[in-house]
């Protein structure tokens, strides 16, 4: 987890497991380079003196935020607007307004499903029309909450308007669970290199990866490009772990025999059927007239995820 004191400035675009303690602000950002959606998992804010956050067409999206004794959670800045979703958050303690907005700005969209509060007595505070939104329960489950231009049907006009959906709680629930698992313990890894895979771009690795993923559960992929010729195929326990996903790929070379030619889509790596795999920080290469190859087929459970992965090569054929 990163734990930071100093306020984060323009950031983008993916953030997970970040946690801010004091000062002014936790996050001060204005449009995310290249303008693109900015998504927050996993976040933690406590004891920032104005807000924990302040921001303008920061494009923020936020799945299992926390935030603690601060006077405002988000504060956007005056005569901006700003496009924000909250889901399956939690906050605690918030002396001011929870949220700082300009109301009837048609730029505005501000969406809260699944947020439980605490000690969130004004929930919303319009700066330009100097109108609040309070609520009366000490704790309560915003079930949902659509502030911006809404439309009652596909063939309406669209309209400014606030909905609001407030359930009180008689205790606050249990913290939601990490949506992103944190990756097994280091000292359960096995490095790759140390099988013999080169990762040179040259040397065939498919049978030591192979090899890695029928011995062991947790596997390293330190950085470099390693050659794969036939498809890899996980166990139900397996974890690939890589360094980063451009300077660490599994690499199909062009004209393969088992990714060319005709017949059906081939993967280069297939998941287990209903196991836990994780893939993580690995670029998959599929190369651009492998015509049969696909990046991944994924068939593992719920508990299972594909983080930091970039897929390369074809753009029609590598998802």
């Amino acid at each position: 987890m990163l734990h930071s004191y100093l306020p984060f400035t323009d950031i983008g675009n993916e953030m997970e497991n970040v946690a801010f303690f004091g000062g002014d602000y936790g996050i001060y950002t204005t449009k995310a380079s290249p303008g693109w959606p900015v998504m927050m998992v996993d976040s933690y804010f406590e004891g920032q003196r104005k807000s924990a956050l302040r921001c303008q067409e920061s494009g923020l999206a936020f799945v299992n935020l926390q935030v603690r004794n601060v006077p405002t959670i988000i504060e956007i800045e005056p005569n901006y607007s700003d496009r924000l979703m909250f889901e399956n958050c939690r906050f605690e303690n918030v002396s001011g307004p929870g949220f700082i907005i300009s109301k009837n700005n048609s730029n505005n969209q501000i969406t809260l499903r699944n947020v439980d509060c605490r000690n969130v007595p004004i929930l919303v505070y319009y700066r330009k029309n100097d109108e609040y939104i309070r609520v009366d329960y000490g704790t309560y489950k915003i079930q949902k909450f659509d502030d911006g231009l809404q439309m009652k049907s596909m063939s309406s006009d669209p309209e400014y308007r606030t909905t609001v959906n407030i359930l009180p709680l008689n205790e606050l629930p249990d913290i939601v669970k990490k949506e992103i698992p944190s990756l097994p313990d280091m000292s359960t890894w096995i490095n790759i290199r140390d099988l013999g895979a080169a990762g040179d771009d040259e040397t065939d690795d498919t049978k030591i990866f192979q090899y890695a993923i029928d011995n062991y559960d947790n596997i390293y992929v330190p950085q470099g490009w390693y050659k794969i010729s036939e498809t890899l195929r996980m166990k139900p326990t397996t974890s690939l772990i890589g360094l980063h996903p451009m300077g660490t790929q599994l690499k199909v070379n062009e004209s393969t025999p088992a990714f060319s030619g005709f017949g059906g889509p081939i993967a280069l790596l297939e998941s287990s059927e209903g196991g836990s795999n994780i893939l993580n920080g690995i670029g998959i290469n599929t190369g651009g007239i492998n015509y049969r190859a696909v990046g991944v087929k994924w068939m593992a459970n719920a508990e299972s995820y594909v983080n930091d992965v970039k897929f390369v090569g074809g753009a029609w054929n590598n998802a």
